[in-house]
């Protein structure tokens, strides 16, 4: 089973919106759901999180942790099976749950995926490597459309050889989680968290994907930004990834760094040089 973890830091209206396309796949029991409520005060926020505990777990952290540790301890909860990281500003489109398990099917070698969107980016500036064409809007119908128009087939899909995907929305499957484990919470509020671990799966010998098979809407930055603190608790999260990405290279491990992989299908490989202050912006649109 795949389950969600979700940090939740108010912004009730992405929050609502989010749950709302999670929750069907739950109640179908096809999915689980672990929502951590990190330190949130608005009244909106708190009925939203006292509806879905009647579908999902819900986890309180009492105050603002910062979203690796929220994280973690949704992680910590679930035990086996695979885990879909979402931030609370994402909306899943109907047909996420059956795309994803056929892409973790067909992939076993795969160590972290996520979906093509609207935002793949920090801030909402530029796209790392996820962004495609969308000319709809944030309605659930919109969102669906889209979704349902991309390929369903699991051999669509780009690698990223190197740094990884934002973790809006990225799937770790079992294995990964087995081996690689939770996020270093040494980037507490988050930012280079998800590039840590997609750096990790890779070390592991393990593949970092991009599923052209289905589409997420994310609105972007909209809870961490609002984090008290958030940008003076952040600075030093690059020289913590440069830091293990050191450790990890002089250490050796499964796999070499600058091993090449063979060509991937698809929209073919997609080398991604991690620029975190200027993210690469690279749009496609599905053929």
């Amino acid at each position: 089973m795949i389950t969600a973890v979700i940090p939740v830091y108010d912004q009730p209206d992405c929050f609502d919106r989010c749950i709302s396309s999670l929750e069907p796949s739950v109640r179908a029991g096809r999915a689980g759901a672990v929502v951590i409520n990190n330190g949130s005060r608005e009244k909106k926020t708190r009925d939203l999180l006292r509806s879905c505990s009647r579908w999902a777990r819900v986890i309180e952290m009492g105050e603002n942790t910062g979203f690796v540790r929220a994280t973690n301890a949704g992680l910590r909860t679930i035990g086996s099976g695979h885990a879909l990281w979402l931030n609370s500003d994402c909306i899943l489109p109907s047909n996420w749950i059956d795309r994803t398990e056929s892409f973790i099917a067909a992939h076993p070698e795969a160590g972290a995926f996520g979906p093509r969107s609207n935002n793949g980016s920090w801030a909402g500036g530029g796209a790392f490597n996820q962004v495609v064409e969308y000319g709809g809007t944030d309605s659930q119908a919109d969102i669906n459309a889209f979704s349902a128009s991309m390929p369903d087939d699991p051999s669509r899909f780009a690698v990223v050889d190197d740094r990884g995907i934002w973790g809006f929305c990225m799937v770790v499957p079992e294995r990964a989680r087995r081996i690689v484990g939770l996020i270093d919470e040494r980037f507490i509020m988050g930012g280079c968290d998800d590039f840590d671990y997609c750096a990790r799966v890779i070390e592991a010998g393990m593949r970092v994907m991009v599923a052209d098979t289905f589409f997420a809407w994310h609105y972007g930055s909209k809870t961490i930004a609002s984090v008290p603190g958030f940008h003076e608790k952040s600075r030093g999260n690059y020289r913590v990834y440069e830091s293990n990405r050191r450790r990890a290279r002089s250490a050796g491990g499964p796999r070499s760094r600058g091993r090449q992989l063979p060509p991937s299908k698809g929209h073919g490989r997609v080398k991604n040089l991690l620029d975190y202050e200027k993210p690469v912006k690279i749009r496609q649109k599905l053929r």
